[in-house]
C-alpha cells in the first residue's frame, strides 16, 4: 500500500519522467517508442540525460547531465543510459540533422 502511494504521488504532482528541455521538445517532435520514462532499477531517484536524435528519429549519443541527476551509482546511471539509447522520435526531412532534448527518467525499486 505504502509503495502504491508513494506511486499515485509521483504521478500527481510530476510525471514520471518527461522531456525537460531541447530543440527537439521546441519543435513539437513527438516520441514514437513505447519505452517508459520509468524505469525499475536498485536505487530510486531521477537521471537525467541530453539526447541526440538524427532526422530518422533514432538516438544517437547520450550524456549525463549531472546537475538534475538524484542518483549517485554508476550502474543505475548506465543501465539509464541504455534505455534511453532505445528511445525512437518522429523521422522527417523537415527536422534538423541532429536535434537534442533532455530526458529525466525516474527510477523506482521493484516491488
Amino acid at each position: 500500500m505504502k509503495y502504491f502511494l508513494t506511486l499515485l504521488l509521483l504521478g500527481a504532482f510530476t510525471s514520471f519522467g518527461q522531456m525537460l528541455s531541447g530543440d527537439l521538445k521546441d519543435s513539437g517532435r513527438k516520441k514514437i517508442s513505447n519505452t517508459p520514462y520509468l524505469l525499475e532499477s536498485h536505487t530510486t531517484g531521477f537521471v537525467a540525460y541530453e539526447v541526440t536524435v538524427n532526422n530518422e528519429g533514432n538516438v544517437t549519443a547520450a550524456r549525463l547531465v549531472a546537475n538534475k541527476t538524484t542518483v549517485r551509482s554508476t550502474p543505475a546511471r548506465m543501465k539509464t543510459r541504455d534505455h534511453v539509447m532505445k528511445f525512437k522520435f518522429e523521422k522527417g526531412n523537415h527536422y534538423p540533422k541532429f536535434q537534442t532534448v533532455v530526458l529525466k527518467i525516474t527510477l523506482v525499486k521493484p516491488k
